[in-house]
């Protein structure tokens, strides 16, 4: 299939994240004579030997964290909600008049979550970054004070998500077309009660590595949707200071 679209030896894969696995299964189906690059929103390592051929565009933590990787791998999941396709993931690949096609598994649901939600998202956030580069194309700014202000609203919108924020992240759901394949909710269905809270707080504090295992990649938003306040206030807090101390926000 990938062969059909060129006849470079040399090929350049653009994708969400986070480890790049889809780029590796690529690279070693098409084997060692292709040289296969990855450009990843974030490059968010697991291995000892991190790869040469996989760049972070926005953050990474490859060769070293980048000044902003803290902050912006905070909410993996938005980027994956957010940049939602308009198809269905590859369910299998087949010939067809001599050249081989895609079968894309299409779930009614991705479908419409798509169409009502995620593309007028895509459509708005895409005139606000035309805006905003025909407001600096012509001016001279400072790309620093620039960062800033977006790490600003990023992390405002990350630690500090309004009501209505949360009850549209409780009501989306995303589907996992990796490795799983399920929709997975923004929401807790846990029975909260007096034992609930005083075992979630000694969980946090004593740094239990499984206190976020199910925040699906947004720690803050676990600490709200199960009210958590002792947690919340200490861990934004700590976040706060630390980006500070930064000069990020």
């Amino acid at each position: 299939y990938i062969k059909e679209m060129t006849s470079s030896k040399e090929l350049c894969l653009v994708d969400v994240g986070w480890n790049g696995s889809i780029q590796d299964n690529i690279a070693n189906i098409l084997g060692k004579e292709y040289r296969v690059t990855g450009y990843l929103a974030g490059y968010v390592n697991r291995l000892e030997k991190p790869s040469k051929s996989k760049e972070g565009l926005l953050f990474s933590n490859v060769p070293k964290p980048t000044t902003n990787y803290d902050l912006y791998n905070e909410s993996r999941s938005l980027y994956e909600v957010l940049l939602g396709a308009s198809h269905g993931s590859a369910n299998r690949y087949y010939e067809k008049s001599g050249k081989i096609a895609v079968a894309l598994f299409e779930k009614e649901e991705e479908k419409e979550i798509y169409t009502n939600v995620i593309s007028k998202i895509q459509k708005s956030m895409y005139e606000l970054y035309t805006q905003l580069l025909d407001n600096l194309v012509d001016n001279i700014y400072d790309e620093k004070r620039i960062e800033k202000i977006i790490n600003r609203a990023h992390y405002n919108m990350v630690f500090s998500p309004s009501k209505k924020q949360l009850t549209f992240f409780g009501k989306i759901y995303h589907y996992e077309n990796f490795g799983v394949f399920e929709f997975t909710e923004f929401k807790s269905t846990k029975k909260m009660n007096l034992k609930y809270y005083i075992k979630e707080n000694i969980k946090y504090y004593l740094r239990n590595e499984n206190f976020f295992y199910d925040s699906w990649y947004w720690p803050i938003q676990k600490l709200y949707n199960e009210k958590l306040y002792l947690p919340r206030f200490t861990y934004k807090l700590s976040k706060k200071l630390k980006f500070r101390m930064k000069g990020l926000i």
